[in-house]
């Protein structure tokens, strides 16, 4: 079921306490933008896919950088990159066309926060301004001190079975909620995939107020679907 046809998505957990919001989609035309809702970064992690999964890789000494909000871009020609702190990045990719997206096309993947570490949303704004569609993501206690992970896909709209995510062994011994879906044009919707980590995992403490963004085109799953 499509959830909305809105063109701009805001992404939240809800806690007990308050909402809050960790990243944003928004399609202006054919360009797509979208990243962090944060402002710092982590300079030097490196994220990298292959035929056996995700890795993750961070320098010996971690350094933030504050206040450089990160956005993605994928553009009407295909061209990705990211921008940081509204600077260029050198990250240049080239992507499918979106019209030629026939089958699910991972565009990015999210190892979130513990939502008790996202800044509660302003009081008093609405999830739903300017328009935009809220993706709220329920969390209880236990659920507020553990991270989450998310793929986030385009694809047609009635063709969006999914390949396995990345990060091996992510959904065994427990199920997945439904991915959450948004319409963002005439051709493709947006399809979120997301669960949490055991509360038992280690890296739900490994430096709890850093995410990681892996963005990255799907080259396996995106040319072609059959008819």
């Amino acid at each position: 079921m499509i959830l909305s046809k809105s063109r701009q998505v805001r992404f939240l957990f809800r806690t007990a306490a308050s909402d809050r919001q960790f990243c944003r989609f928004e399609q202006r035309g054919n360009d797509l933008y979208f990243g962090s809702s944060e402002g710092t970064t982590i300079e030097g992690a490196v994220g990298e896919v292959d035929k056996q999964g995700l890795t993750i890789s961070v320098p010996d000494e971690i350094k933030k950088i504050d206040g450089e909000l990160v956005k993605a871009t994928f553009y009407a020609s295909g061209q990705f990159h990211i921008k940081r702190g509204g600077k260029p990045g050198e990250n240049t990719m080239q992507w499918p066309l979106k019209e030629e997206i026939k089958a699910s096309y991972r565009i990015a993947t999210l190892i979130s926060k513990p939502p008790r570490f996202y800044t509660p949303y302003a009081s008093g704004r609405t999830l739903t301004r300017s328009g935009a569609s809220a993706g709220v993501i329920q969390v209880d206690e236990e659920g507020e001190a553990i991270r989450f992970y998310f793929e986030f896909f385009l694809s047609p709209e009635r063709r969006f079975t999914l390949p396995p995510p990345l990060l091996p062994g992510t959904t065994e011994g427990y199920g997945a909620p439904e991915p959450l879906l948004f319409s963002l044009s005439t051709h493709l919707i947006l399809v979120t995939r997301y669960f949490g980590f055991a509360p038992g995992s280690a890296f739900n403490t490994w430096h709890p107020e850093l995410e990681a963004w892996i963005y990255g085109g799907d080259q396996s799953n995106a040319a072609s679907a059959p008819e």
